[in-house]
């Protein structure tokens, strides 16, 4: 699935190995979306919530000459929906849009528009790191005082 998924375009360097392994480091988060509630009741507020959701995330690819261009209504919307969501960590809480949403596990992709899936934060990772580190580093100058 997702993790086969060549981003190797992230660094433009001629040396494929540090490619390589900025590709390796990428973590990704679970295999969720966030889509239409295709039972919503009240449709009315779509547009405003397609709206808040594009203006706080990255909804170009439905836009005309994008790759995700020749969706539907409702594909449009769930792709906006699951970029909001995707780039608030898949917070539950960003998946809402008053009843209008759902989180679902099935990869909600269609034919050549790719639902895609966020990226583990690196900072908080290099963070704990750094943290754990610097917490052995110091026990162990504390044992051989």
């Amino acid at each position: 699935m997702m993790e086969n998924l060549n981003f190797q375009w992230i660094l433009q360097d001629k040396d494929m190995r540090q490619c390589l392994l900025v590709q390796k480091m990428l973590k990704y988060l679970e295999n969720k979306w966030c889509v239409l509630n295709k039972y919503a009741e009240d449709i009315g507020k779509l547009p405003s919530s397609v709206q808040y959701a594009c203006s706080r995330s990255d909804c170009t690819a439905v836009d005309y000459g994008g790759s995700c261009n020749k969706l539907d209504g409702d594909g449009n919307v769930s792709y906006a929906f699951n970029m909001y969501f995707q780039m608030n960590g898949q917070d539950v809480e960003s998946c809402i849009f008053d009843g209008l949403a759902q989180i679902v596990e099935k990869d909600a992709s269609v034919d050549n528009c790719l639902f895609p899936i966020g990226l583990e934060s690196v900072g908080v990772r290099i963070g704990l790191d750094a943290i754990l580190n610097t917490l052995v580093g110091f026990f162990l100058f504390l044992t051989l005082l």
